[in-house]
C-alpha cells in the first residue's frame, strides 16, 4: 500500500526504535513547496492509530473547504513514541521522553535539507500533540536558522514542563524564531496532569512533580495566542475547535509568481 506524503524516524510501525534518518513512504517529498505542514502524533500511539488521526483531521478539513493545494502541503510525520504492548506502552511516559527528542534530532536534520522554489527557504507549519509537542519544541531548538523557516506552531495538549519553557536555551528560539506560537490547552486533561505527566516526568528526572503546559496554558508570555478548552487528552485530532484553529493557521495566500509557476505544471487548478 502506498502512503501519501508520509515521513517516519521510527524503525518500526509498532515497536519502539528510532531510525538514524528520516524514511520517506512516498516517491515524492516536499522540495520545492513554498510551505510544507507537518502532522506530529504523541506518545502511546502507534504509526497506524496517528495515520487515522491524521486522516480523520484531514478530512475534516476538506469538509471546511480548505483548498487542495493547501491540503497537499500536509504531511504525516511519525515517530517511535509507543511500546507493541498497549498496557506497557500507555505507562512507558518517561522512557519515551528520550525517544521524544532523539527523534527531534533526525526531523531537524530533515527539515533543514528541505528547500522551497528555486532553492529559497522553505516555510514550515508544525503542529503537535502531547509528547510530540515536546519533539516540536527540541526541533525548534535544533532547527539551523536561515535553512527554513518554521513560520507557524501549534501546541496541543503539550506533554511539556512549563520550566523547560522558561529556560533560555528553549525560550529564545521559540519567541525569535517561529513568528507565530498557538497552544490549546485543558485543564480537565488527566493524562497532563500533575498525577500522570508530573509522576512520569520525575520518573525521567525532569524535576519534581513539574507542571505541563498543556494542563495549565503556561507560560502565558510564550503563546501568540492561548486557548483553554475543555478536551480530553485523546480528542484533539477530532476536535471542532482544533479544525477551526486550523483554518485560521492554514488560511495563507499563494504568492502570485508561484500560483503561475504551479499552473504551467498543472499541480493545482484554480476555480
Amino acid at each position: 500500500m502506498k502512503y501519501k506524503r508520509e515521513i517516519t524516524a521510527r524503525d518500526h510501525p509498532k515497536y519502539s526504535g528510532v531510525l538514524e534518518k528520516v524514511y520517506n513512504y512516498d516517491t515524492t517529498d516536499p522540495n520545492g513547496n513554498w510551505r510544507t505542514v507537518f502532522f506530529i502524533h504523541g506518545y502511546n500511539v502507534d504509526e497506524n492509530d496517528a495515520r487515522i488521526s491524521f486522516d480523520n483531521m484531514i478530512r475534516k478539513l476538506r469538509r471546511k473547504n480548505i483548498p487542495p493545494e493547501i491540503i497537499n502541503s500536509i504531511w504525516k510525520f511519525y515517530w517511535s513514541g509507543s511500546l507493541k504492548n498497549k498496557a506497557l506502552s500507555t505507562i512507558s511516559f518517561s522512557k519515551q521522553i528520550p525517544n521524544a527528542v532523539e527523534s527531534a534530532k533526525v526531523f531537524t536534520e530533515y527539515l533543514n535539507e528541505l528547500r522551497g522554489p528555486s532553492n529559497t527557504p522553505m516555510q514550515i507549519i508544525l503542529v503537535a500533540h502531547s509528547l510530540g509537542c515536546r519533539l516540536l519544541v527540541e526541533t525548534i531548538v535544533n532547527h539551523v536558522k536561515g535553512k527554513n523557516n518554521i513560520y507557524k506552531v501549534l501546541l496541543m495538549a503539550a506533554a511539556v514542563p512549563v520550566f523547560l519553557i522558561d529556560k533560555k536555551i528553549y525560550k529564545t528560539p521559540l519567541q525569535q524564531d517561529v513568528d507565530l506560537r498557538y497552544n490549546m490547552f485543558s485543564k480537565k486533561d488527566w493524562i497532563v496532569s500533575k498525577l500522570i505527566f508530573g509522576s512520569g516526568s520525575s520518573l525521567a528526572g525532569e524535576g519534581f512533580f513539574p507542571k505541563a503546559v498543556g494542563g495549565t496554558g503556561k507560560p502565558e508570555s510564550m503563546w501568540t495566542e492561548n486557548h483553554s478548552t475543555n478536551l480530553k487528552h485523546s480528542q484533539y485530532w477530532n476536535s471542532t475547535q482544533v479544525v477551526n484553529m486550523l483554518r485560521k493557521m492554514l488560511n495563507f495566500t499563494v504568492p502570485r509568481e508561484l500560483i503561475k509557476r504551479y499552473l504551467e505544471k498543472r499541480e493545482f487548478h484554480i476555480n
